[in-house]
């Protein structure tokens, strides 16, 4: 960030929600700091989410360079900063657009049978990875998964009211068995692949929650929302983690392994969305996206 606020590396004509997801760090320092260079970097990225293109329905891009596309990860990447700045800031209109963006992702790529989530849909069913009917993704995707609980709960405690749509969205995902299977339709007797980064938000999204005391967030009791049985399926997922990935290297300190480095749709040159595609990415140890998750889980479950 420059001495005026502004974000030496953001481009917001690129209008690329992976961008906006760290916003959320800028308000936290914000608090902190009271330095106003940090409310000019948020209100940068505030601007780019009312100028995103968007689907006819008015379902947020995932990035200017694929126009007509929205991927589930999307949901992480926007709505958290997106809800967080509504409510620090006092826009609570803004939360009945946060709503839309979780409707239309559960409208569209939610499958109805298995109650799982494809990774992208694509609203003008052109794109090669897509059905041509559906306009969906070939596979479901596991990485973003846990984010669907996880999302919906940041955006939830911040405005309750509004956002209520969690519970049956992630029940289904929470439940499915062996949580840290990257691709949950690989080919009949391949059993997909591990990916610590599909595993660890859905882990921490599961629980019980208890009390939100973070001083951001509004107080909110988490027994009113989800069934305690969660808490025992985050339980099992975590042993599950811990005793398939965790492996102690020769300097005698624990690693995660398992990480699915990167994943997508599309793009040059071009991802095609199949089984063999994302089992063929690459998987690394001790990235931040599944460290992180990791150390949330953990703490979540007092571990």
């Amino acid at each position: 960030m420059q001495l005026d606020g502004s974000i030496s590396t953001y481009r917001a004509d690129d209008f690329n929600l992976d961008q906006v997801n760290e916003g959320r760090v800028l308000l936290t320092l914000l608090d902190r700091t009271r330095d106003r260079r940090y409310r000019h970097a948020a209100d940068l990225l505030r601007q780019q989410l009312r100028t995103q293109p968007r689907t006819a329905e008015g379902g947020f891009w995932h990035k200017q360079i694929y126009p007509q596309q929205m991927w589930l990860d999307g949901l992480y990447m926007a709505e958290p900063f997106y809800a967080e700045y509504a409510r620090r800031f006092g826009v609570p209109a803004d939360f009945d657009d946060i709503a839309r963006q979780f409707l239309l992702v559960a409208r569209h790529l939610k499958d109805a049978r298995t109650g799982l989530y494809y990774h992208a849909w694509d609203a003008v069913h052109v794109q090669p990875w897509a059905d041509p009917v559906t306009g969906l993704s070939k596979h479901f995707w596991g990485a973003p998964w846990g984010g669907i609980s996880w999302r919906w709960w940041t955006c939830w405690t911040c405005c309750p009211q509004r956002i209520a749509t969690a519970p049956r969205s992630s029940a289904s995902c929470a439940t499915s068995p062996r949580p840290w299977r990257a691709c949950r339709t690989p080919p009949r007797g391949s059993g997909g692949r591990c990916s610590t980064s599909r595993a660890a938000p859905r882990t921490t999204s599961r629980r019980r929650p208890r009390r939100c005391s973070c001083t951001r967030w509004p107080r909110a009791r988490a027994a009113d929302i989800l069934d305690k049985k969660f808490r025992d399926i985050a339980t099992v997922g975590f042993d599950g983690l811990v005793g398939t990935l965790i492996v102690t290297g020769a300097d005698g300190l624990p690693s995660l392994t398992g990480v699915c480095k990167v994943a997508g749709l599309g793009g040059n040159p071009p991802r095609d969305g199949s089984y063999e595609y994302y089992v063929s990415e690459p998987v690394v140890a001790d990235d931040y996206k599944g460290v992180g998750p990791f150390i949330l889980a953990a703490l979540e479950l007092n571990r």
